[in-house]
C-alpha cells in the first residue's frame, strides 16, 4: 500500500492469553502489539526472521486512557451466520477481546446468532459480554440492527420474522423467500420489537449506514439533505437516476414519503472506515480552473453544475442539493427538528480485514448510586437493559480513536460546582438563561499512536468553536492530545444543542488497515448496469476523491459526541430550532442552478467518447422505454438479487 511508503501487514494474531505463535517468512519485520484505542502501542523494530530459527519478541502495553463509567461497544458485528462473512465465532470473539471491547452486538443478516457459549468456551467472561441481534437486511429499503432479541432455538435462522407484508399474486411475480417484503419501515420496526428479548419498549432499533448508495434507508427514501424530510417527487437534477428506477414502488406504496418511519432508536453515523460519509463532500482546493468551471457551469442545456460549487465549498447538485451528504448531516438536521435519535459509530466487521471496533462506543454506566463506585469493569456486571437505556438516552461517544467528552458546569451562589452535566441530559435552568455565560468543558485522551489535530465544537447545527491542538509536549512529557481539558464560555439565546468532534490527519495504520476494498458486490453491478448506457457511476461508491467521495482510503482519527441539550428559556423542556410547525422555518438550500441561458455558445470540439448526461439519457433512452410502459421499479431489483440468497 502506497500510503504507508510501501509498508504492508505481513501476519495478524489474536491472543486471550498474552501469548502468541505462529509461522512467518523470514525476514526483517517490525513487531507492534496493541489492545485498541485505550492503550499505547508497543513495537519491536527491525526484528529478523531466519528460516528455520525461532524469534521471541517480548512487549509489555501499557493502558494510557482511563474510559471510567464508559463501557465500549460494537453495535453492528458479523460472523458465519452472514453470507457475507466466513468468520467463524472463536475468531471473532479473540479479536474482539483483543482489540479491548466490552460489549459485542451480534448482528449478522437475517440470521441470529449467540456469542455467550463461545466466550465462556474461551474463558474470556470477565474481559466481554455479548447481547444477541440481528441486522434485517432488505434489498429494496436499507439494513437495520436490532437488540437485545430472543434466540428461537425452533426457528432455522433462530429469527422468527414471519409476518408477511403482502398478498401473494396469482402469477407469482411477488413470490420471494423473504419475510419482510413490501413491509413498510413500520412494520419492520414493529416487529423486531416483538422480538425483543425483555419487552416492546426494551429493544433498540438502528438504522445502518443510512446513506449508502444501495442499501442506506436514507437513500432509498430521497432524504433531502437540508430538512431530513424524504422528498414527494424527487427529481435527476438532485437524485441520481430517479427516472432509472421510481422513487417507489406503484403496487405497494413502500416508499411513499407518508410511510417513511422514525421509530427508531438510534442512526449509525460512522461506520467501519468510510470516513467519506461523514459529511457532505467538498471540492478539494488545489484543482485546475477548467475542473471547476465544469462543476459550475449551467448555462448550457446538458450543463450539471452548480455556480456556487467552488474549492472547499460542499458539492451541490444542478438542483441545488447535496450531491453526497454526510450522515452527521443528516443526524444534526434530525437534532434541529427535535428527533432525538442517538448517534453510533460501529465496525460493521465481516472479517479480521476489518478491524472489530474501529469505530466503537462509549456507553455511560451509572456508577453505584449508594457508593459512587464504577461499575464498569468487569463488563459482566452489567445488564443489557442498562445499555439498552443509556443508548435510548443518548449517553454515547463514537470514535475510532480519541476518547472525548463534553460537559456543562453548573455553579451554586458561592460559585462552586454544583453540577456537571454530561452528554445526553439537559441543563435545566431555574430561570431564564439567555445571553448568559454556558461554561462548556471539553475533555479529549488519546492512546500514543492517535494524533488529533482539532476539536470542533457543533450548537443547533452550526460550527460555535474550532480548538486546534498544537503537536507538541504537555507538561506530563506527552503529546497534548493524550490529555487536554479546555474550558469553552458561550452564550446562547434559545434553547441549544452541544456535540463535540475530533479530527486526526494520522494514518491509523498497521493498527487500522486502510479500506482498500471497492463497495459491496451489489453497488458493483449495478454500477455496471448504468454505466454501460452512460450514466454518471459515482453514486455507487466508485469515486476519485476529486470529484467524488472516494471509498478506498485510510483511516484517521475521528470521535463524536451525541448532544447536551440546554433549557435556555427554563421553561422545563428543550425546544428544538425547527420542531413541529417551525420545520416551515428550517432553511431549503441555496435552491436550483438558474435555466440554461437563451443564445449561449455551446459549441464544443468533440474528441472521443463523452459521458452521457442524464439530459442525454432522457432525451435518448426514457422516453422511449415510458412508450414501452416500462421502468425499471424496487422490486425489479429485489428480484434480481432474491434467488441467490438461501434464507
Amino acid at each position: 500500500n502506497d500510503r504507508q511508503d510501501g509498508e504492508y501487514i505481513e501476519e495478524v494474531a489474536y491472543t486471550e492469553k498474552g501469548q502468541a505463535q505462529g509461522h512467518i517468512r523470514p525476514g526483517i519485520y517490525d513487531v507492534y502489539v496493541s489492545r485498541g484505542l485505550e492503550y499505547d502501542l508497543a513495537v519491536e523494530r527491525g526484528v529478523v526472521v531466519k528460516g528455520g530459527e525461532r524469534t521471541d519478541v517480548s512487549l509489555v502495553l501499557n493502558r494510557s486512557v482511563k474510559t471510567t463509567d464508559y463501557v465500549s461497544a460494537d453495535l453492528h458485528l458479523h460472523s458465519v451466520g452472514s453470507l457475507d462473512s466466513s468468520m467463524d465465532l472463536e475468531a471473532r470473539i479473540l479479536s474482539s477481546v483483543a482489540e479491548g471491547l466490552e460489549v459485542a452486538v451480534s448482528t449478522d443478516h437475517n440470521f441470529i446468532i449467540d456469542y455467550e457459549p463461545t466466550i465462556a468456551n474461551l474463558g474470556v467472561q470477565d474481559w466481554i459480554k455479548s447481547i444477541v441481534g440481528v441486522e434485517v437486511s432488505t434489498l429494496e429499503m436499507g439494513h437495520f440492527n436490532a437488540f437485545p432479541l430472543n434466540y428461537d432455538v425452533g426457528a432455522a435462522s433462530h429469527f422468527p420474522f414471519v409476518e408477511y407484508c403482502y398478498e401473494p399474486r396469482a402469477d407469482k411475480s411477488n413470490a420471494t423467500a423473504f419475510d419482510w417484503v413490501e413491509c413498510k419501515p413500520a412494520q419492520i420496526f414493529d416487529h423486531v420489537r416483538q422480538l425483543g428479548k425483555y419487552h416492546y419498549d426494551s429493544t433498540v432499533v438502528q438504522v445502518n449506514h443510512p446513506r449508502d448508495s444501495v442499501l442506506g434507508y436514507f437513500s432509498q427514501y430521497f432524504m433531502n439533505p437540508y430538512t431530513s424530510v424524504p422528498e414527494e417527487t424527487p427529481s435527476d437534477d438532485n437524485y441520481s437516476m430517479v427516472s432509472l428506477i421510481y422513487p417507489q414502488n406503484s403496487i405497494t406504496g413502500q416508499f411513499e414519503r407518508e410511510n417513511f418511519s422514525w421509530e427508531f432508536d438510534a442512526l449509525e453515523v460512522f461506520n467501519g472506515k468510510r470516513m467519506d460519509q461523514l459529511h457532505h463532500f467538498v471540492l478539494p482546493e488545489g484543482q485546475s480552473d477548467e475542473f471547476y468551471a465544469k462543476k459550475q457551469a449551467y448555462e448550457c442545456p446538458d450543463d450539471g453544475g452548480h455556480p456556487l460549487n467552488g474549492p472547499g465549498q460542499t458539492l451541490l447538485k444542478h438542483g441545488g442539493h447535496v450531491a453526497f451528504p454526510g450522515v452527521v448531516d443528516d443526524w444534526m438536521n434530525m437534532l434541529n427538528r427535535g428527533i432525538k435519535v442517538t448517534a453510533t459509530g460501529n465496525s460493521d466487521s465481516h472479517s479480521g480485514h476489518e478491524e472489530v471496533g474501529f469505530p466503537r462506543n462509549y456507553i455511560y454506566i451509572t456508577p453505584d448510586l449508594d457508593t459512587g463506585v464504577p461499575r464498569d469493569e468487569p463488563p459482566t456486571r452489567i445488564h443489557d437493559l442498562e445499555i439498552v437505556d443509556a443508548i435510548k438516552d443518548n449517553q454515547v461517544l463514537a470514535t475510532n480513536g480519541p476518547f472525548m467528552n463534553l460537559s456543562v458546569l453548573s455553579r451554586d451562589s458561592e460559585g462552586n460546582v454544583a453540577y456537571s452535566y454530561r452528554v445526553g441530559q439537559t441543563v435545566k435552568y431555574s430561570s431564564s438563561n439567555a445571553g448568559r455565560n454556558v461554561e462548556i468543558v471539553v475533555e479529549l485522551n488519546s492512546a500514543d499512536w492517535i494524533d488529533v489535530d482539532r476539536l470542533v465544537l457543533w450548537a443547533n447545527g452550526e460550527i460555535i468553536e474550532t480548538m486546534e491542538v498544537a503537536d507538541e509536549l504537555g507538561s506530563s512529557g506527552r503529546a497534548l492530545d493524550d490529555k487536554l481539558l479546555l474550558t469553552v464560555v458561550k452564550q446562547f439565546e434559545v434553547d441549544t444543542w452541544l456535540v463535540l468532534e475530533a479530527y486526526g490527519s494520522n494514518n491509523l495504520f498497521p493498527v487500522v488497515a486502510p479500506k482498500e476494498d471497492p463497495p459491496s458486490n451489489i453497488s458493483g453491478a449495478l454500477e455496471g448496469l448504468v454505466g454501460g448506457i452512460g450514466l454518471d457511476t459515482d453514486a455507487f461508491g466508485s469515486g476519485d476523491g476529486i470529484s467524488s467521495p472516494l471509498p478506498l482510503q485510510r483511516a484517521t482519527p475521528y470521535g463524536i459526541t451525541n448532544p447536551i441539550f440546554l433549557d435556555i428559556d427554563a421553561n422545563g423542556r428543550f425546544d428544538a430550532l425547527y420542531e413541529g410547525a417551525r420545520l416551515a422555518d428550517a432553511p431549503l438550500g441555496p435552491g436550483p442552478a438558474p435555466e440554461a441561458i437563451p443564445g449561449w455558445d455551446c459549441s464544443e470540439e468533440k474528441s472521443g467518447v463523452k459521458k452521457m448526461s442524464q439530459a442525454e439519457y432522457r432525451n435518448r433512452f426514457l422516453h422511449k422505454q415510458v412508450e414501452a410502459g416500462r421502468r425499471y421499479q424496487r422490486d425489479d431489483i429485489r428480484r434480481i438479487f432474491d434467488a441467490m440468497h438461501p434464507h
